[in-house]
Order: structure tokens, then sequence, then C-alpha cells
């Protein structure tokens, strides 16, 4: 095989392999994790990394009530899209998590402190440091014209430039060593690999911790050489005197230690209250378990229920949509098992109750009683021997009956007078003096 095609074969199957490696993306697991929202509640993953534990990887997907407030995380398996089982491991991906959330947002900082950038600038005031070590070793101490007064305070200006240089080359290297391992951990984070990223972010710390008493002692021992070397009656000419004044002189990017051990000091608040602050997220499983009961509890009641639809013909699949057809006043006393109506009613009531309550476990048992009640309802089907209701049509027709019997009463109650109302003018004397005949014929 060519060269350039066995290249062409190994993007191939580099390109087959790694999606079946991974079968769950970022966006489906944070599908899964929807599960276990509450009201007003987001999912996201930040970084998008996958966290290695052991031989697995998992997409921690946080769960925020409010931007930056996180209310639990969720773990779902890269591979089986399922969620870590053990507490042990969910407390441990939880606290990488939140840490992998710090390392990324301080190095998305302006200026975080943990960079090349700052080991530079410690390897550049290293190279001073060598340079005015060298001036005083070299001139100063080598001139036989000077005082032994002189002498001695250069060679201790000499001793505390070397201590400071020492110490300028050690925190650069633990600044890149800290930095490779935090780069290592933001690209691949891992659990295991938190130990390390942390003892290296406390090896930087402890060696800065030292800086402030070290260029202290330095200063003090500049400001005596220099004061030592103004003194007119050195035997010595004037331009030699101005020069060692200038070997004695602090380098120019001295003054960037006190902004660095400022610095330092942010960033290490910043790195111990991550780190404690993830130790204690490890509580936040207790919440996850709340939320999948939350969750188990919900199905139980609304979700589709294969089980459920199978053994009802496939009439009813979810249990509340069954409990409402059931239970309806129109229909509930239509069913031939009337004692599982009440038990469905009883059940249905105290899983929904038990569900509000958050008694998830006591929810997740009253459903599936109420789901066996549904089945029995289902399958002695309705009563034969229902009493009949009557009609609404024939109700109305009832009442339209009534009505006209009435309004038929009255007017044969009343039938002189509306007589009178529509019999002619003329005829009313002669109609008052028939019943005024009547009246008499009466024997009372």
């Amino acid at each position: 095989m060519k060269p350039r095609s066995a290249l062409a074969f190994a993007l191939l199957f580099a390109l087959l392999i790694i999606p079946a490696a991974y079968a769950i993306s970022s966006l489906e697991a944070q599908t899964v994790a929807e599960r276990y929202l509450i009201a007003k509640e987001s999912t996201e993953i930040m970084p998008i990394k996958l966290v290695d534990y052991g031989k697995d990887s998992y997409w921690v997907v946080t769960i925020l009530s409010a931007p930056d407030s996180i209310s639990v995380f969720v773990p779902v398996n890269a591979k089986t899209g399922l969620l870590a089982e053990k507490e042990a491991t969910q407390r441990k991906l939880f606290e990488a998590a939140y840490v992998l959330r710090a390392v990324d947002a301080i190095r998305n900082s302006g200026n975080p402190f943990i960079s090349s950038k700052r080991a530079s600038d410690m390897d550049d005031l290293g190279s001073m440091l060598s340079n005015q070590k060298n001036q005083i070793e070299n001139s100063i101490m080598k001139d036989v014209n000077l005082p032994n007064n002189i002498i001695s305070s250069a060679s201790s200006l000499k001793a505390k430039t070397s201590a400071l240089l020492e110490l300028t080359a050690a925190i650069a290297r633990k600044l890149r060593d800290a930095y490779s391992k935090e780069s290592a951990f933001a690209q691949n984070p891992s659990v295991e690999a938190i130990a390390d990223l942390k003892a290296g972010y406390d090896a930087v710390f402890e060696e800065v911790s030292f800086i402030s008493e070290t260029s202290l002692a330095h200063r003090q021992a500049s400001e005596q050489l220099k004061n030592l070397l103004l003194n007119p009656e050195l035997d010595i000419s004037e331009y030699k005197a101005q020069l060692y004044q200038s070997y004695a002189e602090l380098p120019y990017k001295y003054s960037s230690i006190v902004e660095f051990i400022g610095d330092s000091d942010s960033a290490k608040r910043y790195f111990e209250q991550a780190f404690s602050e993830a130790s204690t997220r490890g509580a936040l499983v207790d919440n996850l378990k709340t939320r999948i009961q939350m969750a188990n509890a919900r199905d139980a009641l609304y979700a589709d229920d294969p089980a459920l639809r199978e053994k009802t013909g496939n009439n009813y699949s979810k249990l509340g949509e069954a409990a409402d057809y059931m239970l309806a006043q129109d229909r509930k006393w239509r069913w031939a098992a009337q004692s599982e109506v009440e038990k469905l009613n009883e059940f249905w009531g105290k899983a929904k109750s038990y569900y509000e309550q958050g008694k998830y476990d006591f929810a997740v048992e009253y459903a599936e009683k109420a789901k066996k009640a549904v089945i029995a309802i289902h399958n002695g089907g309705f009563s034969e021997d229902v009493p009949t209701l009557l009609d609404t049509n024939l109700v109305m027709w009832i009442i339209t009956g009534l009505a006209a019997l009435l309004v038929a009463l009255f007017l044969f109650s009343n039938r002189r007078k509306l007589q009178g109302m529509l019999a002619p003018k003329e005829d009313e004397a002669q109609s008052m003096e028939e019943e005024t005949k009547e009246w008499k014929n009466i024997k009372w």
C-alpha cells in the first residue's frame, strides 16, 4: 500500500471509530439531563469537554437555577447515555466538573497568573539579577582600592542576589510546570489529574511565599552598598564610584515584584476557594438522587408505559390519561368493576398528593397500584345492568310540555276576562248583566 493511501485509510478509520467510541454528543447529554430539571432551570456544559474517570468518559451537565448558580450536576456516560450509578463516582465527577469550570474561567480572564508569560517575567528578572551578581563579583569585590567594609557589603549583596536569583528561577520552573498541568487538564480533564493539578498550583504559591522576604533582604543590602559607595573619601575615581553605584542599583524590573506578589495572592485565594468549594459539590449527590426519584415518579404518573399499553390492548399508555378517562363523572359509574374504580380513585389521588409533597417513592408505589386498578377496570369493561339516566332531549321535552300545560291552565282559568278584553264594547253591558244573573242563581 502506498504511503498516501495508507494515510487516507488511517484518517477514514479514525473518522469511523471516533463516533462509535462516543455515541452520545454533548447536546444529547443535555437532553438526558433535562429530565431532571425543575421550573426555570437550564442546562449547560461549560467548557464542552468530556471528563474521564477510570476507563469511562462522561459529559458532566450543569443544571443552573440562575447564571453561575449551580443546582446540581448530571454525569452522563458518553458511550451508554446512562447516568453514573455509583455515588462515589458521581461525587468525584462533580468535583472535577467544578474545578474544570474554575480553571476554564481563570484561563479566559484577561491576565491569568499561571501562565508562560509570568514565567518569562521571572526569567527576565533572573537575567538581570545574574548580571548584577557578576558585576559585583568581578568588579566591586576585586577592586583592591576599596575598604573592607565595602567589600563585605558587596559580598552580602552578592549572596542576597544569588538567593533571589535562585528563587526567581525556581518560581519560573514551577509556573511552567503548573501551566503545563493546567493546560493538560483543560484539554483532557480527568478525576485522576486533579490531585496533580492542585500540587502544581501549591508548589508555585509555596515558592512565591518566600519572595517577599528574600527581595526585602536584597533591597536592604543594595541600599547599604550604595550608601557606602557615596562616601567622597573613597580612594577611587568618581567614574568608578558612579559605576559601582549602578551595579548596586536594583534591576529596573524589580518593581514588578510587588505586583507579582499581589497577583499571586489573588490567584492563590481563587484556587483555594475553587478546590474548597469543589470538595463540597460532592454533597450535590443527594440532590441528584432526589432529582432522579422525582423524575421516576413523574414518569410513573404521566409518561408512556409500554407495559400498561400492552395489558390494556393499546387503549391506555399513560396512567394520568387513563385515570382521568375512567374517573370522569359521566363514566365512572358505568364500569363493571366498581370496587376497582374506588381503588383507582383512592390510589390515583394519593399518587398525585405524594408527588406534590415530594414523597416520590410513595408516589411511585401508589402509581403502580393505580395502574393495576386501570387494568382491572379495562378488563371488566362496562356493566350491562347500568341504570339508564334520562336523556337530555327527553328532559327538555318534558320541561316544554309542563310549561305548555301551565299556560293552558292559566288561559282556561282566566277565559272570561280574556273574552271580555277581546269582545266588542257594545256587548259589555249585556255580558255584565248575564254574569249578575248567574251569581244570583247560585245557592249559598
